[in-house]
């Protein structure tokens, strides 16, 4: 790609890679990463003036497939706002940015917006407060694990080894 000087690469990530949500601290450590890894490698082409080559980070919110059987949308109106995702939703707009060319993708639109204004504008007790009252952190309560290779649930949680 670099020799050529032309490509694209998509990154795919999740708004869980953008803000830390309650009982996803693994999955949300790997999409982190992926936004950093994304990020990084942008910068790079940029200062090695490779033009020609591009890339997209995609950070979806949940996307209604068997991955995320159980995890609800926010309560009330907000779950209006932040809806679980369509496949064909998310593969159309991906399509869209790679076309045009966007190197960052968040889905639904709003929180394009919204996330970097709460994380850049309020104070952490806050935005856990506004989390809690829209149901961000309660939306994995349900979740229901469909990979054969689970994780072992039996080791003890970050709560339970913590001690105070």
């Amino acid at each position: 790609m670099m020799e050529r000087n032309h490509g694209h690469v998509v990154s795919v990530s999740s708004m869980a890679g953008l803000v830390g949500i309650a009982n996803m601290m693994d999955y949300s450590a790997s999409k982190h990463a992926v936004v950093g890894l994304s990020e990084s490698l942008r910068t790079e082409m940029k200062r090695l003036k490779l033009d020609g080559a591009h890339s997209t980070c995609v950070c979806p919110f949940f996307v209604r497939t068997g991955m995320f059987a159980g995890a609800t949308a926010p309560h009330g109106c907000f779950g209006w706002l932040v809806p679980l995702l369509e496949p064909h939703y998310v593969v159309d707009r991906m399509i869209e940015a790679i076309r045009y060319r966007e190197t960052f993708l968040v889905l639904p639109a709003f929180c394009h917006y919204v996330v970097p204004l709460l994380y850049g504008v309020l104070p952490r007790w806050m935005i856990d407060c506004i989390f809690e009252v829209v149901g961000i952190n309660g939306s994995m309560e349900e979740f229901v694990q469909t990979r054969n290779n689970a994780v072992d649930t039996s080791t003890p949680s970050l709560s339970e080894t913590v001690t105070t």
